[in-house]
């Protein structure tokens, strides 16, 4: 065993977390691992240039994200709508960059409208028009 995966294991990775977290490194050398979230799952990566210039790379694959979303649709299909109930389940990447500057200055509308519109489907868990 070499002495990353070691240090990896003795920090609580598994082999399928390593293996995963490898898989999403970037090309080029430098880059080192800055965090990594199981649960999401989410792997943030560095790499400080020549220049001292920090570059981060967060990578959060989503295809597991937009099987749960169609499987909590097909289960929600019929049933009423609720005070509360969830209808959607977008990565923050996707929410800091389409939906956060909306979602603080309180425009339910442009929310609305952008989690209606079908290229967003994919992240609903439930039909209908908000």
């Amino acid at each position: 065993m070499n002495a990353k995966v070691s240090l990896n294991l003795q920090r609580g990775y598994t082999a399928k977390d390593i293996a995963f977290i490898e898989s999403t490194r970037p090309e080029g050398g430098g880059w080192r691992l800055f965090e990594y979230h199981d649960d999401i799952p989410k792997v943030t990566w560095a790499k400080v240039g020549q220049d001292g210039q920090m570059t981060v790379k967060t990578l959060m694959p989503v295809d597991d994200l937009f099987e749960r979303t169609q499987t909590a649709r097909a289960e929600s299909a019929g049933k009423p709508w609720g005070d509360g109930q969830k209808v959607a389940s977008i990565p923050i990447h996707i929410w800091q960059r389409e939906l956060a500057e909306a979602q603080r200055e309180g425009d339910d509308k442009y929310v609305n409208k952008w989690l209606n519109d079908p290229d967003h489907a994919k992240f609903r868990t439930k039909e209908g028009k908000l």
